[in-house]
Formats: structure tokens, sequence, C-alpha cells
């Protein structure tokens, strides 16, 4: 029984942290080497844009859910967990599916 608890909270945990790191480097990629980022071609702002915003992003929202199937006590910040991550992840896909 301990040993679903430990992994219920690795999983928020994970979810959580790969939230952040994606917002994390949004703002470096997207404020602080805005000028950098701007001069690679699009091709490669496009894969900047997956491996760094909706990777981590989709990820956390997969270990939320999997935090959810845990039957934790924790089911709304796993819940959380689950629609900030999407809604970031979403958010990133649809902007590469407008702007391309």
């Amino acid at each position: 029984m301990n040993d679903h608890r430990t992994n219920r909270r690795r999983y928020l945990l994970w979810s959580y942290s790969l939230l952040a790191l994606a917002v994390i480097s949004f703002v470096i990629t997207g404020v602080i080497l805005d000028a950098a980022v701007t001069s690679l071609s699009l091709a490669l702002q496009r894969w900047i844009v997956v491996l760094t915003y909706i990777m981590p992003a989709g990820l956390g929202a997969v270990m939320g859910v999997l935090a959810l199937r845990q039957r934790s006590s924790h089911r709304l910040l796993a819940l959380g967990s689950v629609i900030l991550n999407a809604l970031f992840s979403l958010f990133f896909i649809m902007l590469l599916g407008i702007a391309g």
C-alpha cells in the first residue's frame, strides 16, 4: 500500500514538474531568447515548440492521468494537473496548426 502512495506522489510531482518545465522553457525561448529563435528556420522553430512546449506538457498530462488512476486522496491535484497540462499542450498544438 505504501508503494502505491509513493507512485501517486511521484506521478503528481512529475506532472507538475513537466508543466513547470514547459512554462519555463516558454519564458526562456519566447521572451529572453526571442531574437535568437526568430533567426532560425521555420522548421527548426516548429521542432523547438514541439520538443520544449508540447512534449513536456503532454507527458505531464499522461502522468496526471496515471495519478488519477491510483484512486488517490489527491484527486483534485491530479485533475488540475491533467487540465493545466492538456490546455498548455493543446494551445501550442493549435498555434502550430494555425501559424504553421
